[in-house]
């Protein structure tokens, strides 16, 4: 009978324990992701098309709504992406010696329940 008890009750701690991590996942802040590719556009159009290369090893920068900044390098293929960040207002910028922007170099975004933004940034070698 011993042996019985002690089996409820290992379950019985469990699935308290399991409910719990289900609880506090349940009050973590909510978060999403922001990304894009910085690409050289060959025909200065301002959109990525195929056969326009992504520029690797470059860095765009994500500021949040409190100043605080970090850089995100970009892939072999140009892609960059920044996640598990928390829900609000986002300054995106682009800006290297080496490129001269054809697209905006700072964008606005928002991360949101709905809002997933990508961002891409038109360049040419300067």
């Amino acid at each position: 009978m011993g042996i019985k008890i002690r089996a409820a009750f290992i379950a019985v701690t469990a699935s308290l324990i399991a409910f719990a991590g289900v609880a506090s996942a349940q009050a973590a802040e909510p978060t999403g992701y922001v990304g894009g590719i910085v690409f050289e556009d060959l025909n200065h159009d301002g959109v990525w098309q195929d056969g326009e290369p992504g520029i690797s090893d470059v860095d765009v920068v994500v500021t949040d709504a409190d100043g605080v900044s970090a850089d995100f390098p970009t892939s072999s293929y140009g892609v960059w992406t920044m996640k598990r960040a928390p829900y609000g207002w986002y300054q995106v910028s682009f800006n290297d010696p080496e490129f001269v922007n054809i697209s905006d170099s700072t964008v606005l975004v928002e991360i949101g329940d709905d809002e997933l933004p990508s961002v891409n940034f038109a360049v040419r070698r300067a």
